[in-house]
């Protein structure tokens, strides 16, 4: 039953369940949490296909060369597109 998504799973069980099953569009919320990133959360909303955590960039903070949190990734090897969009 699970196979076919929690959405429709919560269809076939009845009663509450759709209150449980959480989904975007009847995608699966993956494991990025967007509480702590307002963009991904953004990104799970508004994405036509559902909560694809591939549609939204993850770290807005990387994303200021001049911040503190950008300078403390460089010793990190990070490679260059995950500091900042092209």
């Amino acid at each position: 039953m699970l196979a076919d998504g929690v959405r429709r799973a919560a269809e076939v069980i009845g009663g509450d369940a759709h209150y449980f099953a959480l989904h975007v569009k009847g995608m699966e919320l993956p494991m990025h949490d967007p509480r702590g990133k307002v963009s991904v959360g953004m990104g799970y909303a508004i994405n036509e296909a559902g909560a694809d955590h591939l549609v939204a960039f993850h770290d807005t903070l990387l994303q200021n060369p001049a911040s503190v949190t950008y300078q403390g990734a460089i010793p990190l090897a990070l490679p260059s597109h995950c500091l900042h969009a092209s």
